[in-house]
């Protein structure tokens, strides 16, 4: 088959791969751009949570390439079983993942999903013989609140996980401070809808 005649036989299972990241299965950047298309063109609400992985790079270094790609296929597994149907986990490359929430534009309801994604992601996990455990830091973003174009959602949620530390203006969930360990996972969580409030103050809307 010559080269391209495959996509134009089978254009379903050409987007598809296009679409999906090759490590852990999700869907990537494109996926998610193709997916906040039509509630943005209605102007219907939808929420993200922008998450990097607390201590990623411990395991990374410290077990091995190998292990770290084994880390990653397992968080996206937990992050696709937080989802429903009509939401999305993507990721976005290295440990950077993006889950999309259809017709959510409550921050309270943001904040249970936050808190449950962090829950799922933190839960210890074997590599071959290590214990590991993972955590996620987490930010949020709101349509059309916090922004109405794909680079300004993701740009606000993406700051706000940034600022971590500061009352009121992160979500953050952590595991420990050990990338490989024995012990339980802790959470610290701030005040996500405090947060989505001043969001707009402080003028994120307009990136």
């Amino acid at each position: 088959i010559k080269a391209g005649a495959f996509d134009a036989l089978h254009p379903d299972r050409a987007t598809a791969l296009a679409e999906t990241d090759a490590l852990t299965g999700l869907g990537n950047r494109l996926r998610l751009s193709n997916w906040m298309r039509q509630p943005r063109a209605l102007g219907q609400p939808f929420a993200l949570l922008y998450m990097d992985l607390h201590r990623f790079k411990d395991v990374n270094d410290t077990l091995g390439h190998a292990a770290g790609d084994h880390a990653l296929q397992i968080v996206a597994r937990r992050l696709q079983s937080q989802v429903r149907a009509a939401d999305i986990a993507v990721r976005l490359g290295g440990d950077e993942f993006v889950v999309a929430f259809d017709a959510l534009g409550d921050a309270e309801r943001l904040a249970q999903r936050a808190h449950a994604l962090a829950e799922a992601v933190s839960q210890p996990f074997r590599v071959d013989a290590a214990a590991c455990e993972l955590g996620a830091n987490i930010g949020g973003a709101i349509f059309p609140q916090h922004g109405k174009s794909e680079a300004a959602l993701l740009a606000a949620a993406e700051r706000v996980l940034e600022r971590d530390g500061l009352p009121g203006l992160t979500l953050r969930a952590v595991a420990r401070e050990a990338g490989v360990s024995h012990a339980a996972p802790t959470h610290h969580f701030g005040d996500l809808s405090g947060l989505l409030s001043e969001l707009a103050a402080i003028g994120f809307r307009r990136f």
